[in-house]
């Protein structure tokens, strides 16, 4: 028998519990099949649903647009701060400047990523490597 948080003794079979707070429960058993604890676990489940149906993305947008921070685009690229204001300073990265705040557009950033994407190789290149990879794994 283990006790746990708020009094609870948690017995070998984990089905059941009892309780050490004489003025709620006075030694009283709690099993699984108790109207609380099946109300508690239906809520529970209530609760996980409505998470599950939230948006995966919750955002704030602003004219159906959302805006990033300087720490949560950092954060998205994996780059520094110092980076971002490399790329502010040499005109690389498109942003709004609102007293000391920098924002940036997330559409203006996934259009500058799809705008710098480089293929890993020419696509002449391509079945040669296929042929190249398929003939010469290690075994």
């Amino acid at each position: 028998m283990t006790t746990g948080s708020g009094g609870l003794q948690r017995h070998e079979n984990a089905d059941i519990f009892v309780s050490n707070q004489k003025e709620h429960f006075m030694g009283t058993i709690i099993t699984k099949s108790d109207k609380e604890v099946l109300h508690f676990f239906d809520e529970m489940k209530r609760i996980s649903d409505l998470i599950d149906h939230l948006p995966a993305d919750n955002r704030h947008l602003l004219d159906g647009e959302n805006y990033l921070t300087d720490t949560e685009l950092a954060g998205k690229l994996k780059l520094s701060k110092r980076t971002l204001l490399d790329y502010r300073s040499n005109g690389i990265l498109p942003y709004y400047q609102i007293g000391g705040k920098i924002l940036y557009r997330e559409s203006d950033i996934v259009r500058l990523l799809e705008k710098n994407r480089k293929e890993a190789f020419p696509l002449f290149f391509q079945p040669l490597c296929q042929y190249y990879l398929l003939n010469n794994h290690p075994q």
